[in-house]
Formats: C-alpha cells, structure tokens, sequence
C-alpha cells in the first residue's frame, strides 16, 4: 500500500501561490546567479532568474496592464462572487470580510518587490521510499524557493512570511481537525520556521541567513540547504555539477534566466523507486535488474523428437499444414514436454482453424518454458487467435518470467522511451528590445536504440521554408512534425505491454477494421508524412489561414479526403433522420470556383455563409477559409508569385533558417491585445444571451462573471507592445537546437504606434 502524506501537498500549493506573486517582477540588476550555490547537487529541475536592467522597459508595460486591472474594480466583484454563494447563510458576509481582511494582514507583512530583488530560484527533486515491511511511505516531490533580497529587507520578509504560515497553519488546522506547530530556531546564524505533517517526515519550512531566504517542501532538503549555506558538511550544489557547469558553458551566457532539466538524474529517481515497489511485489530480483531476456528453455532433450518435428517443420515450410500437423502430433508421442514443439503444434492447429487445441498447445508451450512473447505476437500464424482474451492472457504468462508482471513492463517502456533525452538546458538574455532564449535538447548516446526515437529523430531535415509562404504572409509555421506510423506502432506496442488485458483490446481493435475493411494505419497513416506548414496571409479581400500536410501520394490522399467528407456528410445526414436538430450541421460540397483548383471542394457547414476549401496538390493537403488564399501558395511554390523573404517587416524580425532544419516558426503580435478584447467582449455577448437560460439562482454569479470579464477588455486592450516572435529548431541527430525570441516595440515607437 503506498501512503502519500497530504498535508504537505497543500501547502505545496500556497508556496506556489507566493512564488507566482513574487517571481514576475522578481531581481533588481545585478550580478551573476549565485543561488545555485546554495541548490543540493542531486535536484533535476532548476529554474534560476535575475532582473537585466536592459528589461525594465517590459516590466514598465506590463505594470501599466496590471494597474489597469486594478483600477477596473475586479476585486469588488470577486468578493461580491464569494458572498454570492453563502447568500442564505446571515454570517457569510462577516466570514469572507473576515478572510478577506486575514488576507490583506498576511500580505501587507511581506515587501514583496524587496523579497527576489536580485535573484530568485526553484528547484525540484524526487522523494525517497522508505519500505517497512508491507507498507511503503513517500512523500511528494521536494522543492525549494530561494529569494536573493538585501540584507535590509530579508529579516523583516522572513518574519512576514513567518507570521503568514503561522495563520494559514491555524486555519489549516481548524478546517482538518488537526495541530500543526510552527517551530521557531536560531541557530548558526540562521533564522528557521518550521512545521512537520508527520514525525520525522514530510514538512515545510522557512531559512533566512543575510540576505537570502529559503522556503523548502519536503523530507530533508530543509537541512541540506542549511548545511550549503554555512558552507559546512559533505554535500555538493547543483553549481559544482559537471553537469550542470557544462549544459550552460554550451550555450550563450544567460542574463535573464536559466532553465536545467536532468531527465537522467529523475530516471534514475524514480527507477530506484519503482525497483523497491516491484521487489516488494515478489518480483525475482535478475529481472529487475534487467538480467533476464526472452528465450526459449524446455527444448531439444529428445532427439528423435526433433527429427520428427523438423519434417513437420519442412512440410509447413512447403505449404502443406496438414502433413505438418499430423507429423508434429507424432513428435508429440515422443516427447510432450518440449517447449518447441508444443509451440509449433498450436501454430498447425491454429492455420487449420482448430482454435481451441491453439491455444491449449500454446498454454502448454509457455508453461514449458517458451518465454517469447515477442516472437508469440508477431507469428502470422496465430492470426486467428487475436482479440481472443485467452491469447493475450498467454503472451502475459511467456512475458512474466523474463521480463515481469504487466505494470512492470508498462513502466519500463515508458521510461525507456524517457530515457532517450539527456537533459535539457535553455539560457535566456536580452537583447536591445529583443528577448531571446537558447536552448539544447541532448540525447543520449543509447537514444537511437529506443522506439521512441523513431517517432521523432529519423524524420529528414527540412529546406526551403519560404517555398510555399507568399510575401504577403503575416505569420507562419513550417515543421517536420513527426512520424506518425511510427508513433502508431509505439502506442500499439505499448499497449501490448498492459498484459493480456492490452491484447485484447488490440485484438478487438483489430477485428474491427477487419469488420470494416479498414486499416488506421495502412489506409490512412502510411500516407500522412508529418509535415505541416500554416500560414496567416493578408490579402486585400482580409486575413485568411492556410493549412498544409504533407503526403507521400497526391492520387491516394484526394481519394481517401473525399471519402472522409462523404461519410461524415451521411453520418450527419442519418443523426438528422433521427433529430432535425442535427440538419442545421448539414454537411454540402461545390467544386472550388477557380479553374487553377480543379479537384479542390468548397465544404459547407450548416447555415455557414463562408465554405472551407480543401484539395491536395503539388504533395500536400490544403485546408483553408479562401481560395485565393490556397491559390497564393501554390502559385508561390510554383515560381509565379514572390515569396515571404521578399517580406522586409518579417524577414527582419523572423528567425530565417540558412540551411536544413526541423521547425521554424513566426507570429505576428502586433494585434494581440486587440484579439484578447474581442474574444472577452465575444464572452459577455454570448454570457449576456444565455443569461436567459440560467437558473435564477446561478445569475448573480454569471453577472458577477460579465462584469469582471468586461472590466478586462480595457486592460487586455493596452497589451499594444508586442511586435511578434520567433522560432527556429535543428536538429544534428544528437540533440535539438533552439533559437527563440520575443520582439517588442521600444517605447518611442510604441507611443508613434499609438498616436
């Protein structure tokens, strides 16, 4: 039985909360980060960041949006929306005025902007299980909250943040009938607050020594942190991590922020983990240790045996099944024990369509010691075994002796896959008014080895990116995707892993396309080759979207895209038969209008005024709102029309690949907070009709509800200083390299915008 101690995770959520109201504006300028100093070595996450002084424009714009937010009044509707729901309760009111002045105390106790004002820091680290005989204990993942202040400013923070837990623990206490004690130490210099969920256990505290703080979540992180930052003990920080020293001594010198994820560091965490749940499961420690492989045992103790199942392996290999059947029952006197034998007697009987002797020779080849389930699911020649459960119960029974019980194997595929992946590093710097972020994704050296790799590393780089994006786009993205048959394949094996259970649904799976005659994969999936391209274009008739996805066979796709509109034209058509209410979706198609898109069909939806058009050409399928759109594209592709480098405002703000790669991407921000206005404004017009349908009693609250959402167009309105941003990936077939940034408008071009 796994325990987990749930007190900590509740406040888990609190010092989330704090860190979300503190990290945003978080770091006066400064000096180099210096908090991983004080970061035990054995985390895997770790999120560091600091104030660049060349920022502070962006920290300007966005308190002029949140002021705005606050001068909207949204604060009195939201404690209008809490007294709303206790309306019949005469002591609601007091009780929320009551939290709500609770609140305030406790946040008004902290200087916030003081709290990070060089530097912040989170990090994360896997817990430990402890195993007591039948019962195993763990607690959530550990965490840690570091706040570089002043050392003015950080005695004063840490008792405010004290005094903070200290309430928060009171009414923690009241509402789960439960004493948690904060204790108060001085010692070494250092301030500590902490309260324990359990004996020894799962706790939360608070550190202060100068002028860092510390909030930790966890077992006996709490201590490490306070043995690094005395500078005593044996323990080593996430900054003497080779590492973690040479992720970043690869990529351009962070100014702003750094990003580390360890996936082999949490692997190996939780590989420990899992190692102890399955050990105490009963499972044999060699196949735990991954020192078992499938294979055949059982086998070849008597020879005149195998010579008699040798023939009957030669008349199955001429195609005569029933000669080999009948000699195969003759080894079969001779020896009814071998594993082999056994084996291939259920293959004869089940191409003879003697099911049920199938599976009994298959139970008994697995009991004898046939332990490949491998080879057992691949055989053409049990084919008419799938879907049964017996089968899958068969290939769990030839799986568990090698290769462990189901959720076993499940686990293990899963982290295998994982296991591809290094670590992950990403710096960020600013540059001018351009935020950028470089990141590496390195594989490991076994990554090719894995299923998983399939899915994402063997897909050819891609070139041209401007081949089909006339000048006149405004946005875009261009990717090699991924290998989608691939990826069919790895779900499909994964789920064989879930044991006989997962067989069985692949069996059913099965059937059903055979009932069909329809094959997901072969029918559909070989064809789609993963690539995409999406493309906002302005033209003088407006703004249109064009969707692309590459295909291996334009003749194949056309036929296969037409069917789909057809049936689901009929399905709809049939829905309405039984419910005129599904006649308003009604499915209609017309040929495209331009000759130029012959093959090409306009899809009405309903009463929709405007079609989509969709067709496949020149070795893709096209979905868009416009076929001038569509005709842009293939005209651009074609030579007959200029492409996007021809576009200055773009090119010089677009991250443009100079050779292959694996995805580039621009967007065009310069209209967001316009977008984010109309679609709240869209939300209260539509709010406001289906007031109508609301119970009375829910009104007040969807009135609350508008309110607030109109009181937010005005600040979403004045998000007006975005230019767009970027993004370009390659890949070199040991890991992924990205390039991001953010462009924005510097202050005196933002004010000509707005005048």
């Amino acid at each position: 039985m796994m325990k987990m101690k749930k007190w900590g995770r509740g406040l888990l959520g609190v010092g989330v909360f704090i860190v979300s109201q503190v990290a945003p504006s978080a770091v006066q300028a400064g000096d180099d980060f210096l908090l991983p100093a004080y970061t035990p070595g054995d985390v895997f996450l770790v999120v560091n960041a600091r104030t660049n002084p060349e920022q502070e424009f962006v920290r300007d714009y966005w308190k002029e949006v949140f002021d705005a937010v606050h001068e909207s009044g949204i604060s009195e509707d939201i404690m209008g929306l809490l007294n709303s729901f206790g309306a019949a309760d005469p002591d609601h009111a007091a009780k929320i005025e009551e939290f709500h002045q609770m609140g305030l105390k406790m946040f008004e106790a902290v200087e916030w902007s003081k709290l990070a004002e060089k530097e912040f820091l989170y990090a994360m680290r896997m817990p430990k299980l402890e195993v007591e005989g039948n019962s195993m204990h763990t607690g959530g993942p550990e965490s840690i909250w570091i706040f570089r202040g002043t050392e003015a400013s950080s005695p004063q923070n840490f008792t405010g943040l004290a005094n903070m837990a200290g309430m928060l623990l009171e009414h923690i206490g009241q509402f789960a009938g439960a004493e948690f004690k904060l204790n108060l130490t001085d010692e070494n210099g250092i301030h500590r607050a902490e309260v324990r969920f359990e004996e020894n256990g799962f706790g939360w505290g608070l550190q202060q020594k100068g002028d860092i703080i510390v909030m930790t979540l966890g077992d006996s992180i709490a201590d490490e942190v306070a043995a690094l930052l005395l500078g005593k003990g044996s323990a080593k920080s996430i900054a003497a991590n080779a590492r973690y020293r040479d992720a970043f001594a690869a990529l351009p010198k962070a100014e702003d922020e750094t990003f580390f994820f360890d996936m082999q560091r949490m692997l190996g965490d939780i590989r420990e983990i899992t190692n102890k749940v399955f050990a105490s499961m009963g499972v044999d420690q060699k196949i735990i240790n991954g020192q078992t492989s499938e294979g055949k045992t059982g086998t070849g103790s008597n020879p005149e045996a195998l010579k008699i199942a040798q023939e009957a392996y030669e008349a199955y290999q001429a195609k005569d099944v029933a000669k080999a059947l009948e000699l195969i029952n003759q080894a079969l006197a001779k020896d009814n024990t071998d594993s082999v034998i056994l084996y291939n007697a259920a293959c004869f009987n089940a191409l003879q369509g003697n099911k049920e002797k199938a599976f009994s020779f298959l139970d008994k080849a697995v009991e004898a010691g046939f332990y490949e389930p491998t080879s057992i699911k691949a055989d053409a020649d049990l084919k008419s075994l799938h879907g049964d459960p017996r089968f899958g119960a068969a290939i769990n029974e030839a799986s568990e002796p090698v290769l462990g019980p189901a959720p076993m194997r499940l686990v293990r595929r899963i982290m295998n896959s994982m296991s591809m992946i290094d670590y992950v590093a990403v710096s960020a710097y600013t540059d001018g008014f351009t935020t950028m972020a470089d990141s590496h994704c390195v594989l490991t050296s076994h990554a090719k080895s894995q299923a998983i790799y399939k899915v994402f590393g063997d897909r050819k780089p891609l070139s041209d990116f401007a081949k089909f994006l006339p000048q006149e786009t405004q946005s875009f993205s261009v990717s090699g995707g991924i290998d989608i048959v691939a990826l069919y394949d790895f779900v499909h094996d994964s789920i064989s892993d879930w044991g006989a259970d997962g067989v069985s649904i692949l069996g059913q799976w099965d059937g059903i396309q055979a009932q069909v005659g329809f094959s997901l994969r072969d029918d559909i999936l070989s064809w789609i080759q993963g690539d995409g391209i999406q493309a906002t274009i302005n033209m003088e008739s407006g703004t249109a979207s064009v969707m692309m996805i590459r295909v291996s066979d334009d003749e194949k796709a056309a036929k296969m895209v037409g069917s789909g509109i057809d049936a689901v034209a009929e399905l709809v058509q049939g829905l309405a038969a039984q419910n005129p209410m599904m006649s308003m979706m009604a499915i209609r198609t017309s040929p495209a209008t331009n000759e130029k898109l012959a093959g090409f069909k306009n899809v009405f939806i309903g009463m929709t005024p405007k079609p989509a058009i969709v067709g496949v050409k020149d070795g893709y399928i096209f979905l868009s709102e416009s076929e001038e759109a569509v005709l842009l594209c293939l005209e651009t592709a074609a030579g007959e029309h200029p492409n996007v480098t021809k576009n200055e405002q773009v090119m010089s703000e677009a991250l443009a690949p100079s050779g292959s790669f694996r995805a580039v991407t621009f967007e065009d921000l310069r209209g967001l907070g316009q977008q984010i206005s109309e679609v709240l404004q869209v939300v209260q017009m539509v709010g406001g009709m289906a007031g109508m349908a609301v119970p009375p009693q829910y009104q007040p609250v969807l009135g609350t509800a508008l309110s607030i959402t109109g009181k937010l167009i005005r600040p979403a309105g004045m998000i007006t200083f975005f230019k767009s941003s970027a993004g370009l990936t390659t890949f070199d077939g040991t890991k992924w390299v990205t390039k991001q940034k953010v462009n924005y408008f510097s202050p005196l071009e933002r004010e000509a915008s707005t005048n």
